[in-house]
């Protein structure tokens, strides 16, 4: 999940015990889910953005992988 700070000063988000700091108009792709989510989202000048991946990029990756392997045989 992409979360962006609106604001003018930091701010935190915790994410699994421990805190992340998201700088004024910078983004973070943070694994926010569960509680943790529902209070981040309680910050009001945070927005929230789901992200994801192509399926063309998940397989070129698979596909790069496996000919690395290949290629060390």
């Amino acid at each position: 999940m992409k979360v962006t700070n609106s604001g003018t000063a930091p701010r935190g988000v915790y994410l699994g015990g421990t805190i992340k700091l998201i700088r004024p108009g910078a983004s973070r792709e943070l694994a926010l889910e569960g509680d943790d989510l529902v209070q981040a989202k309680k910050i009001n000048v945070l927005s929230f953005e789901e992200v994801v991946e192509p399926e063309s990029a998940e397989k070129a990756d698979r596909t790069a992988k496996t000919k690395s392997k290949e290629q060390a045989k």
